[in-house]
């Protein structure tokens, strides 16, 4: 934890890490594959995350939400928080995710101000390993959050499609959520969903956390 290194002992024969004390040692260094002792970030798959969005797309609601300042594109995927959109900002010019978030979640005012207070949380964060939260809002009745738009899949549909990874990809997975994750603890949050479907994959290998705040809001629904 405190980013030192141990010069000798065993390493991880999978990804090379060296124990200290309890733990593992790592860099406070958040590139990935820069410190040298964990693997580089996994190999590019541009072809197989290629495949996977266009395996993606449905057709969606017939009719899209209307959101002042964003052009809906097309749908990217749904789930049990709501629906995903790739939209365009108009005013910047810049692709964006917009999340629509499910009515039936946000039905109890409580859970309203949950929502907001999450999404301002999330907001605050910046991280190469976290999809950053750029806006969140409520139009006619839709409560909706504005992300980063990244190509690429989750992990669970890599998963589901390709089965296990090698060793090597795995670890540089891991490492990158774990990264993510610990900045985002480290800030106050936590992400009470950690599991495949909520971390993407870009085709360069790079692993970005998705919904963090949200699963909060969807627990608290629920309740």
């Amino acid at each position: 934890a405190d980013g030192l290194w141990e010069e000798d002992g065993p390493r991880c024969p999978v990804c090379g890490a060296v124990p200290v004390g309890s733990g593992i040692a790592h860099s406070t260094d958040t590139t990935p594959g820069a410190d040298g002792m964990f693997p580089p970030p996994p190999r590019p798959i541009p072809e197989r995350v290629a495949a996977i969005v266009e395996e993606l797309r449905w057709p969606g609601p017939a009719e899209p939400p209307v959101i002042l300042g964003y052009e809906i594109l097309e749908p990217l995927g749904r789930g049990g928080m709501g629906v995903v959109y790739k939209a365009r900002h108009l005013a910047l010019d810049r692709l964006v995710a917009l999340k629509v978030v499910s009515r039936e979640l946000l039905r109890d005012e409580a859970v309203v101000q949950r929502f907001r207070r999450e999404a301002r949380a999330a907001a605050r964060l910046s991280h190469p390993h976290i999809v950053t939260v750029h806006d969140a809002g409520e139009a006619g009745g839709v409560h909706f959050l504005v992300m980063e738009y990244v190509e690429g899949s989750d992990l669970a549909r890599l998963l589901d499609l390709h089965g296990a990874f090698a060793a090597v990809d795995a670890c540089g997975y891991i490492r990158q959520a774990a990264l993510g994750l610990e900045h985002a603890y480290e800030r106050g949050l936590v992400h009470r969903d950690v599991k495949p479907a909520n971390f993407l994959v870009t085709p360069q290998g790079l692993v970005k956390l998705l919904d963090l705040g949200l699963a909060s809001v969807r627990a608290s629904a629920e309740s």
